[in-house]
Parts: C-alpha cells; structure tokens; sequence
C-alpha cells in the first residue's frame, strides 16, 4: 500500500545539515548500495511490532488511528493487521520502497528552528528550494 514515510530526529542547530546528508545517505544505500542485512531489518521489525500495543493506549491514540485508517482508505481492519503484515515484509520491500522514494525525487524535509542560521547552512549544504513559514503563518505551502 502506498503511504508516508516520516523520519524525524533532534540535533543541534549547526548539526542540521549533516544529519540531513546522513540521512539522505541511509535511504540511498537502503536503495541497493548496502541494503539491510537480514538481521537488522529483524530487529527493525521486531521493534515495530512490539510498538504496535503503545499506539493504542488512549482514547486520542484510537481516535488518530481510526482517522488514519478513513484518511488513507485503509481496511478497517488495518490496525489489528498491522503486526502480521510487517511480519510479511521482506528486506527487498524495503530495498525497493527506497528505490522509488529516490526515483521520484520527492524527498521532502521540514526542518524547524531558527530560519536564518537554518537557510543558510541548508543553502551551503546543498539542500536548495527552500521555504520558509513564518511562525503563526496561516499558509502553507
């Protein structure tokens, strides 16, 4: 099923853009240059079903994923087949979702923090077509 990929970490402010690269690097060689082994992606998934109970602790958590589920037009039962269906997935599933995220050109990233020390690190980095949202804009891009 076609769906979001989010990867989201914390770093100091000077630290940004090489996180970024480092992560721009990660899915480049999950796309075939040194895909995961068969025992790392074990442990990614046996840490994702094991996570799977925590995201139905609370009434908001159940009510975001029934909202996830009508969103995407997922089967109603998506939430309770989630754990068997990661279990179905294979080293090469990942391998191949990269490949396409690559192939798009659709990488996408939402940086937070202070614009100007931002953009400009961003800009020598690389990383071009830059947007910034002022805080409590009402338009998005």
């Amino acid at each position: 099923m076609q769906g979001l990929w989010l990867i989201r970490t914390v770093v100091q402010t000077d630290c940004a853009a090489q996180a970024m690269a480092e992560i721009a690097s990660e899915i480049e060689n999950l796309a075939g240059l040194q895909p995961a082994t068969a025992a790392e992606f074990s442990r990614a998934v046996d840490y994702l079903v094991a996570r799977v109970p925590s995201s139905y602790e609370t009434c908001t958590q159940m009510a975001d994923a029934l909202a996830h589920v009508i969103v995407h037009r997922l089967p109603a039962l998506y939430p309770q087949n989630l754990a068997t269906s990661l279990r179905r997935l294979a080293p090469a599933d990942v391998t191949e979702t990269c490949r396409q995220i690559l192939a798009s050109g659709c990488l996408q990233w939402m940086v937070v923090g202070e614009a100007a020390v931002l953009s400009e690190q961003l800009r020598d980095a690389g990383f071009s077509n830059i947007e910034i949202i002022e805080p409590n804009s009402t338009e998005l891009p």
